[in-house]
């Protein structure tokens, strides 16, 4: 069933800190944005984007399902806010609701995903 909303996975941090970009930072046995992918893995949603910065953008392409628009922030040092404008430009901003997950946290469970999913599609008004 395809969902009423969109999700959006804020992904161009450069990591300065700790030396790697945070897409592409090991976690486990994958990356910080393969987690996220995999949380978001079986829902359909009616937009789906990723925002990046251009130091990933060609590694990334070939991890993304199909169903995900790449959106590149050219300024990624301007911080989560110009990459969420970004995405809804791309489209996110046409739809009742937004889920937006942040690659930074990788640990966020499925489970909690899917609550997040199911409330929003029931109650769309109290989310954006």
């Amino acid at each position: 069933m395809q969902l009423s909303g969109a999700v959006v996975v804020l992904a161009a941090g450069l990591g300065t800190r700790i030396g790697v970009p945070k897409a592409i930072m090991p976690f486990g046995n994958s990356t910080f944005l393969q987690c996220c992918l995999d949380k978001l893995s079986g829902l359909d949603f009616s937009f789906s984007a990723v925002v990046v910065n251009s130091a990933v953008l060609d590694s990334i392409r070939e991890e993304l399902p199909p169903s995900f628009q790449l959106v590149l922030n050219p300024k990624p040092q301007t911080g989560q806010l110009e990459s969420l404008r970004l995405a809804l430009n791309a489209g996110a901003a046409n739809f009742p609701w937004t889920l937006v997950m942040l690659v930074d946290l990788p640990a966020v469970s499925s489970k909690t995903v899917r609550s997040l999913v199911t409330s929003a599609e029931q109650q769309p008004e109290n989310f954006w």
